[in-house]
């Protein structure tokens, strides 16, 4: 009676065991697919990350070439402004020139 007693109290810790196993194993496969989705995730993230960056790196050389280009229109618009004051300049002396034959025609 002893020994049924010792050989049933062996197989209930057994079977505590093995469900024990059985729990672990499926817990574990559980958390592999919670790890493969959160992977996947991360990797995901990591794709828009790429992309975004990727996008904002043409964005800056296109910024880089707009502002290379409002230079050069900045430098051609002051040469153009410099050429206007010249043209202005010669236009107010040719006028001051005619005033003054004007006056010695009139004065006549």
């Amino acid at each position: 009676m002893k020994k049924m007693m010792h050989t049933k109290w062996l197989g209930l810790v057994f079977c505590v065991l093995l469900a024990g196993v059985f729990l672990t194993g499926c817990a574990t496969s559980s958390k592999m697919e919670n790890l493969q989705q959160r992977l996947q995730q991360v990797e995901e993230t990591s794709n828009q990350a790429l992309s975004t960056a990727e996008a904002a790196q043409v964005d800056a050389e296109e910024a880089r070439d707009y502002s290379m280009s409002a230079e050069e229109n900045a430098e051609m618009a002051e040469m153009a402004a410099q050429d206007a004051q010249q043209s202005a300049d010669k236009a107010e002396q040719m006028a001051e020139k005619s005033e003054k034959i004007f006056e010695k025609l009139t004065s006549k």
